[in-house]
C-alpha cells in the first residue's frame, strides 16, 4: 500500500503547487481512496484546469510526443518485471530508451524503463 501513495503524493503536490489547496480523499469528490488508489475521473471534476490523457493503448510514439511538449507521462509497470504494480514518471530519453524516476530506487536518478519491462497503462496530467 505504501507504494501506491507515492503516485498520490506526486498528484497532490502538483495540484497543491497550482491551486494552493489539498486534494480531498474518499467520498463523492475524493480523488484517492484510503488504500491509496487514485480515482482518475474525480481529479478533472474538482480541478477543471487539469488535463488528463488516459491512453487506450501503450504507444512509444505518443509518449515521445508528450515528452517533446514537456509533459511527463506516468506509466504503470510491475516492480522489476514481476512484483507489485507500481507507477513511474518518464522524464526523458537516453540512447533510444525511456528514462524514468522510480520512487523505490535509492539512487533517486533516472533509470531505464526496461528495468521494469512491460508498461501496462499510462497517463499524463498537465495544466
Amino acid at each position: 500500500m505504501k507504494k501506491k501513495f507515492v503516485l498520490v503524493l506526486i498528484i497532490i503536490a502538483a495540484v497543491f503547487f497550482i491551486y494552493k489547496k489539498w486534494l480531498p480523499r474518499d467520498g463523492e469528490e475524493g480523488v484517492y481512496t484510503e488504500q491509496g488508489d487514485v480515482i482518475w475521473n474525480h481529479i478533472k471534476k474538482i480541478y477543471p484546469d487539469i488535463h488528463i490523457h488516459i491512453a487506450g493503448s501503450v504507444s512509444g510514439k505518443r509518449i515521445s510526443e508528450f515528452l517533446a511538449e514537456r509533459k511527463f507521462p506516468l506509466v504503470r509497470v510491475k516492480v522489476h518485471k514481476s512484483g507489485y504494480q507500481h507507477w513511474l514518471l518518464i522524464v526523458g530519453v537516453k540512447n533510444n530508451e525511456f528514462m524514468c524516476l522510480d520512487s523505490l530506487d535509492p539512487s533517486k536518478q533516472p533509470v531505464p524503463l526496461s528495468v521494469h519491462g512491460k508498461v501496462y497503462s499510462w497517463r499524463v496530467l498537465y495544466f
